[in-house]
């Protein structure tokens, strides 16, 4: 698929889950943009940290196409059907049962914690066979329920990566953007500082860093009310929750008055 798809690819590995976020920081650090992972692996990169990420998702053809492995497996009329996973990591199977002549339960997990109790579960609720990955496959045999490997086919993959160029062009033309925008501030003569829901500092231009006197690298990320402490929060927080469009007000900046 990489080869017909000739995305332009860093680092390709196979990694264990419980490295998956270092190794994604790894793959970032060595020019990585997009992260393409599945599962578990794509729920712990998404969770602790900000790594764009493009997620391999099971098609419904390919889970269509595993049922109906099941079915030939169990040899039986009307089978129970057990999937377990992270829900990331399935399409739409809302009609399943009609179509294959099964009843399909679904056990969507958050961590790898919840996957016995799932199995257990299953189980315990008379499933005949049950599809997922490789520790629901080891928990399934034990208690000697037949199971089935979510093996992703071309598609899935194909898809994720598609995805992900599609995600590298969008950020192209986003970076431009911001570009073109930090040029346009840097031209006037008024201070201006772009701040986020936190009311942390995204944006700052030249004349903010003349203004406190300090580098404008070293302002983003910092909270307003660093920069600007006699700033009041209240009339940030007015703005921010909704209550004002606008507000005015005059501040100190060191030893500069400011209107704010």
């Amino acid at each position: 698929v990489i080869e017909e798809e000739k995305p332009d690819v860093t680092v390709l590995k196979v990694i264990r889950t419980t490295d998956s976020v270092r190794e994604a920081r790894n793959a970032v650090k060595n020019g990585a943009e997009i992260v393409v992972a599945r599962g578990a692996q794509a729920s712990s990169i998404k969770t602790y940290t900000d790594i764009p990420l493009a997620e391999i998702r099971m098609t419904g053809q390919e889970m269509g196409l595993l049922v109906q492995k099941a079915k030939r497996l169990l040899q039986k009329k009307c089978p129970i059907i057990t999937v377990i996973g992270y829900e990331n990591m399935y399409g739409d199977m809302s009609y399943f049962d009609e179509i294959f002549s099964i009843i399909l339960k679904t056990h969507f997990i958050k961590s790898q914690e919840e996957i016995r109790g799932a199995v257990e579960n299953a189980v315990s609720c008379g499933t005949d066979l049950i599809i997922g990955g490789d520790t629901v496959n080891e928990l399934s045999r034990q208690h000697s329920i037949p199971t089935l490997f979510i093996e992703s086919t071309e598609d899935s993959i194909r898809n994720a990566i598609r995805m992900a160029k599609r995600m590298g062009f969008m950020a192209e033309i986003e970076k431009r953007h911001i570009a073109q925008f930090e040029t346009l501030l840097d031209t006037t003569r008024s201070g201006i500082i772009k701040i986020d829901r936190s009311k942390k500092i995204t944006i700052a231009n030249k004349m903010v860093g003349e203004i406190i006197g300090g580098k404008i690298k070293e302002l983003k990320g910092k909270k307003i009310e660093e920069v600007i402490p006699e700033l009041k929060s209240y009339l940030l927080d007015s703005v921010l929750g909704g209550q004002r469009d606008t507000v005015s007000t005059s501040v100190k900046v060191g030893n500069t008055p400011v209107m704010v």
